[in-house]
């Protein structure tokens, strides 16, 4: 994640500001933090670069819920697929096999596990 992103940021559940503990970092890149709603206390995660900026009370009305629902589908009905996909190690995969994961994997509780695959 950008450390830049870090002063914009604010908590999606109250849209209050975030207060930071960064413990790892490459160049402009924050790798490994938590950030903490100063308002409703929320936490949010970051591992690998990737922050898991998610609060599971927001209604949730997009197109990503029927995207889900295909994409897994496709995963049930490619197997190989599925193990390739969460056997490989999270900085192994692209960009977009990583939001795969994040998205459709429930990456948000894996990240909680500290775990470095997609499973």
């Amino acid at each position: 994640m950008r450390a830049d992103l870090v002063e914009m940021l604010a908590c999606p559940a109250c849209r209050q500001g975030l207060t930071w503990a960064i413990k790892s970092h490459r160049g402009d890149r924050v790798k490994v933090a938590e950030a903490q709603c100063e308002s409703c206390g929320a936490n949010f995660p970051i591992r690998e670069g990737i922050g898991a900026f998610l609060a599971s009370d927001l209604p949730r009305h997009d197109v990503w819920e029927e995207v889900e629902s295909r994409l897994s589908q496709y995963l049930r009905e490619h197997p190989q697929a599925e193990r390739r996909l969460m056997e490989a190690p999270l900085e192994g995969l692209s960009p977009a096999d990583q939001f795969l994961c994040a998205m459709v994997l429930d990456e948000p509780r894996r990240i909680r596990r500290g775990e470095s695959r997609c499973r």
